[in-house]
């Protein structure tokens, strides 16, 4: 099959869903598919770059036009490019922010819509809108509104043969539009590359994987840690600006904790796979797209949300549950969890791509 991906940018380690997106693709192309991406809005570059980047060893053909090109010349070039393509289908990959600096594409369905024409269109929601929450601000729900307007003009521009999202939270808000849309499950960000047992029983490594948010209730989570037991928190890769503020909870509790900072993939397999457990402070309703979560869960760790209380307006959230992380109340009992029973880990990357080519398949003109 031949599909063509648009994100916002493939900056390798920098734009996440570029990284998803190269991920799946490299998957597809070992599965015998024709796969390429474009980014159409690519900031970390000034100049256009058409060429291969590597996935696990598996070149994936990408096009890449810089942010600084204006959207007229962007959009020209990108047509040309997709009309010696020739793709089955093409496969939007939407986050607002990636296609526009303050996250309000207007004419984005317009534009894409003359650069497939007649093509089967798939679109990924990684994001939706702000102010979906029950606490959110006044100016958060309008500008939500909005956003959630050029939603609906970009389903409609487009008329996807195929919509799906990764959580549970985001289905409900789409088919409340009235759009039909499936899960499609995440993938790790991080290929299983080295999994060796080297586990002490008598120290829980705990990791903190990905971005940390504010007002997570890791003060409240040290308290119900039993005592019996020693902790080692493992600070890996980019936590962002609240990783001083755990680490100096953790001074005043006695914790120990390591600091590994940015590394290769490899090196992060590594690390993840010698912990038990891991910590995501992403709202709950929300874990389903945290692919540092998945990641965690991949390499068999156990894994707690700790995030702020959280809860979407107007949707039931009964449905909503994520039966793979658990999540942090009062009435957890920690003990349950001590006994990590650990086993093969398994990689979900190549099941996600066979299903996700099996509803193109389905769906196709």
């Amino acid at each position: 099959m031949r599909i063509l991906f648009i994100c916002g940018s493939l900056e390798i380690g920098h734009d996440g869903v570029g990284d998803y997106t190269r991920r799946l693709a490299g998957e597809l192309v070992k599965q015998g598919n024709q796969v390429a991406i474009l980014a159409l809005n690519d900031r970390n570059i000034n100049k256009t770059i058409i060429g291969n980047q590597q996935q696990e060893g598996v070149d994936v053909r990408v096009f890449r036009l810089g942010g600084n090109e204006s959207a007229r010349n962007r959009f020209r070039f990108a047509k040309n490019w997709i009309e010696k393509l020739d793709p089955e289908w093409i496969s939007l990959q939407y986050v607002p922010f990636s296609f526009h600096n303050k996250g309000l594409p207007w004419r984005l369905g317009k534009q894409l819509s003359k650069l497939g024409t007649g093509k089967n269109w798939h679109i990924m929601f990684h994001e939706l809108w702000v102010g979906m929450d029950r606490k959110a601000s006044y100016k958060h729900r309008v500008y939500g509104n909005l956003q959630k307007y050029i939603i609906r003009n970009t389903i409609d521009d487009l008329d996807p043969k195929m919509i799906h999202t990764h959580t549970c939270l985001y289905r409900e808000q789409l088919n409340k539009l009235g759009y039909k849309t499936e899960i499609l499950p995440l993938f790790g960000n991080i290929p299983i590359i080295d999994v060796q047992e080297e586990i002490n029983g008598d120290v829980i490594k705990i990791a903190v994987f990905g971005g940390i948010h504010s007002g997570a209730k890791l003060k409240k989570m040290i308290k119900k840690l039993p005592q019996n037991k020693k902790y080692k928190f493992c600070f890996i890769g980019s936590n962002g600006g609240e990783q001083s503020n755990w680490m100096d909870v953790l001074k005043e509790n006695n914790i120990d904790f390591k600091n590994y900072g940015w590394l290769e993939n490899k090196e992060i397999s590594k690390a993840l796979s010698r912990c038990q457990w891991g910590l995501t402070s992403t709202p709950y309703y929300l874990t389903e797209k945290s692919g540092s979560a998945a990641a965690m869960l991949e390499h068999n760790l156990t894994v707690f949300c700790i995030a702020r209380k959280w809860k979407p307006r107007n949707i039931k959230t009964k449905s909503l549950s994520n039966e793979a992380i658990i999540k942090w109340k009062g009435s957890l009992n920690i003990e349950n969890f001590i006994e990590n029973k650990r086993c093969k880990p398994d990689q979900n990357l190549e099941l996600i791509s066979k299903k996700f080519i099996e509803s193109l398949k389905i769906n196709q003109l």
